[in-house]
């Protein structure tokens, strides 16, 4: 009988291991994807940032290319006078 009893407790050794990995996968797995959903919300923040900062750089090149064609012309007119 201690042949059998030997027998039952390694089964259910086993099937104890198979069922705790069993249920620790799924937490491991909503963990590495909670992380990688916060790493991908900090990288769209940062791409929002330099588009914004982007955007400051053109409107800021434009006021200065309008600026300097506006002197151009000022002396070019000046010249012809």
């Amino acid at each position: 009988m201690q042949g059998a009893w030997r027998f039952q407790e390694r089964r259910l050794r086993k099937s104890a291991a198979i069922v705790l990995a069993t249920a620790i996968a799924p937490v491991a797995a909503a963990e590495a994807q909670g992380i990688a959903i916060e790493r991908i919300e900090a990288i769209e923040r940062q791409i929002g940032g330099l588009q914004s900062e982007l955007r400051r750089l053109k409107s800021e090149l434009g006021r200065r290319s309008s600026s300097s064609a506006s002197r151009a012309a000022r002396r070019k007119a000046l010249k012809r006078s």
